[in-house]
């Protein structure tokens, strides 16, 4: 058996592992892809700036963040383009300028605007060379990101507020989140993750071949941008008791030590119809498979809260069923494994819809 390592690492004081290990709720999220990579770095900085009440800024209302593969070259189709680096530890104005950056936003180039007027930008930047480049268009006025993935010119593809104020780490805050994902992620097939559900077959209600998974990694994203810079948040956090959905960390307060752990959040689908491992057609899925589904989500977020401590545990369940009138929580399986957990886990229920218009009949509003 090997012997137990309790030195510290040469030359490495206990207290700058410390300070590292606090950084991490503040790093770029390097498990997304560069996408999403981007918009969170590009989130961060204008949130910053809001926070800070935009100092340097002038008159305008609007700036522009291209991603580009090499920023440099990118930037030769701009008159008057400057080096640009590192504008979250600096105060180098972002109103009325465009900028041409890495992946992660830290560097790259910048010009000013030929105009303010957001059609007039959208059809420069559509000439340009990199107009068909991931863009985020930031107005400062309404407070109010707006991503076009596939081009200047392409329609929308996600849109954010600006967070004047860091939203509250409470369970509340976290409730609050969770409903905003379900509202602007995952109601409909038109704003969903690819996996949850069968292509072309949403409508029927058929499960995609990854709901679970697909949800786990849109909401770790999401959570990620919402709370940067105050929680921490993994997925498939693997444990002497199992695997955490999804993890939420925070630094200490009194700024001693390393993270710890804050919530979890179990995710659990309920279905009408289970997509097939090898093809053929989808298979139904009944309310005691549903129902035991749900308790096994009762019974992780429960063991998990326990065995790390945490201030808050919920189980989110994703309703993908054709027929919602009965309430999963509500079966006798759920109800007797409920009755083992004190306190138990916060369940929640939230509907997913196989079409805007299903959605409509329903009572939600989803966003264009």
């Amino acid at each position: 058996m090997a012997a137990e390592i309790t030195d510290q690492i040469a030359d490495v004081s206990d207290a700058d592992l410390a300070a590292v290990t606090r950084t991490l709720v503040s790093q770029p999220d390097v498990d997304t892809d560069d996408r999403d990579r981007f918009f969170g770095q590009v989130q961060t900085l204008v949130e910053d700036r809001a926070r800070r009440e935009w100092p340097g800024e002038n008159d305008a209302g609007v700036s522009i963040f291209v991603r580009a593969d090499y920023p440099r070259q990118a930037a030769s189709a701009l008159r008057g383009a400057k080096p640009s680096a590192d504008m979250i530890g600096t105060n180098e104005p972002l109103m009325g300028r465009v900028f041409l950056l890495d992946r992660n936003a830290s560097q790259g180039w910048s010009a000013e605007l030929p105009s303010t007027d957001p059609g007039e930008i959208i059809e420069w930047l559509g000439a340009l060379p990199f107009g068909g480049s991931q863009v985020i268009l930031v107005y400062r006025n309404t407070l109010v990101m707006i991503e076009r993935a596939n081009g200047a010119q392409q329609g929308m593809t996600r849109r954010e507020p600006i967070r004047a104020h860091p939203p509250p780490v409470t369970r509340e805050g976290l409730f609050e989140a969770l409903d905003d994902f379900h509202m602007t992620h995952v109601l409909t097939p038109q704003n969903c993750p690819e996996g949850l559900w069968r292509k072309g077959h949403a409508e029927a209600y058929h499960a995609g071949p990854t709901p679970e998974v697909s949800l786990q990694a849109q909401l770790r994203t999401f959570l990620i941008g919402r709370f940067r810079r105050q929680l921490r948040v993994e997925r498939e956090i693997t444990t002497e008791i199992g695997r955490i959905d999804i993890g939420l960390l925070i630094p200490p307060a009194d700024s001693i030590g390393g993270l710890t752990y804050w919530g979890v959040v179990e995710l659990k689908v309920v279905k009408s119809f289970r997509h097939p491992k090898k093809g053929g057609d989808p298979i139904k899925v009944g309310p005691l498979a549903n129902a035991r589904d749900v308790a096994k989500g009762v019974q992780q977020a429960y063991a998990f809260r326990k065995n790390r401590g945490c201030a808050c545990a919920v189980l989110e369940i994703y309703d993908m069923r054709v027929d919602k009138k009965v309430d999963p929580r509500e079966h006798e399986e759920v109800k007797r494994v409920l009755a083992t957990c004190t306190p138990p886990p916060d369940m929640r229920l939230m509907p997913l819809f196989g079409s805007a218009q299903l959605a409509r009949d329903a009572g939600y509003f989803p966003p264009p």
